[in-house]
């Protein structure tokens, strides 16, 4: 249960894409930690309950809904069922994302569609949609897109993640200046190397954790909490004077 100094988000609703797992998972309960009630969105069914009954245990409300948020449908969907049962959206963190590994000369076009749509469509339907909803309510909203290191630093191996990424940053400060004079901030975090599922694959190349490992000044990757703090920053009141910005979590490896 949460103790007297975890209310900073007391009341409002926070609905987070991709929080079955990993970083999205982690943001999720940091905020219910915080007291808000979230809104568990992914395509993953079984994991994403899970993420839904550990905010339960936690005292507050939390529901699921399946999503891909690739399309339009699923986003109108989800932004409807979460204005059902808790009549606004105070916060979107728009987190989920996939990636692949290609060499770039043989990129299927397929493989680029997919990530695109996911990792750069995705977020912009949903910030489309739920501002629509929130300026409709007279509301205010904090929206947190989860960049990533990759928008600057490109990787190779993920030329279709490296652009999505790159074009969500681009994203979050265009859309950022069309919804600030309607109450809509709009920001985002770029994570650096976050031991999750998704870093899995490249971890697996000989060599790959000790090349990271010269880049990264705090010399160990980032665990999925680490984003919690700038998330919570820009979803409170201490960032009402912060939009269209990008904050590294990276160890330190963009100094």
């Amino acid at each position: 249960m949460m103790n007297e100094m975890d209310g900073q988000f007391s009341d409002q609703v926070a609905l987070v894409t991709g929080s079955a797992t990993g970083n999205g998972r982690a943001i999720a309960i940091g905020l219910a930690t915080l007291g808000a009630n979230v809104v568990v969105v992914d395509i993953n069914k079984m994991e994403a309950e899970q993420t839904a009954k550990a905010i339960h245990d936690l005292g507050r409300r939390a529901i699921y809904i399946e999503a891909d948020v690739s399309l339009q449908g699923d986003v109108n969907m989800m932004v409807q069922e979460a204005l059902r049962q808790f009549g606004t959206i105070d916060i979107l963190v728009n987190n989920a994302a996939t990636i692949s590994q290609h060499d770039f000369l043989e990129l299927p076009e397929v493989a680029w569609n997919h990530v695109i749509k996911t990792n750069l469509t995705g977020p912009f339907l949903c910030t489309q949609a739920v501002a629509n909803a929130v300026i409709a309510r007279h509301r205010k909203c904090k929206v947190i897109n989860v960049s990533s290191i990759a928008a600057e630093h490109g990787v190779p191996q993920s030329a279709h993640y490296s652009a999505a990424k790159a074009g969500l940053e681009a994203l979050t400060k265009a859309s950022a200046k069309a919804l600030a004079s309607r109450g809509v901030h709009v920001n985002a975090v770029a994570p650096g190397m976050i031991e999750t599922r998704m870093l899995e694959p490249f971890l697996e190349r000989p060599g790959q954790l000790d090349r990271w490992m010269q880049e990264i000044p705090l010399e160990r990757l980032g665990q999925p909490e680490d984003l919690v703090g700038a998330v919570t920053f820009l979803a409170g009141p201490a960032s009402d004077y912060v939009t269209g910005t990008v904050v590294l979590v990276d160890g330190g490896w963009s100094a």
